[in-house]
């Protein structure tokens, strides 16, 4: 019994453990996809960046739709399916 109460326990570390890792790297690739994405978008002339705005806005307004508001990757927990 008590090994079976101890195996409980760690299993329960470990997937705090594997979640907290997980978010790590989410957090990490979220924030360099979005340094990239910002850089490319400063990088286009203003006439470029004029003439996709209103297409940017359908994009984030549908990234909002779909996935929920993410203003900065910087979430704390991360919910398990």
């Amino acid at each position: 019994m008590f090994n079976m109460s101890v195996l409980a326990v760690n299993k329960d570390q470990i997937i705090s453990t594997l979640s907290q890792s997980s978010l790590k790297l989410a957090q990490s690739a979220y924030a360099s996809a979005d340094r990239e994405l910002n850089a490319v978008w400063k990088e286009l002339p203003d006439s470029a960046r004029n003439s996709m705005k209103k297409e940017q806005i359908v994009w984030v307004n549908n990234k909002v739709a779909k996935c929920g508001k993410i203003p900065d990757g910087k979430a704390e927990t991360i919910t398990m399916l």
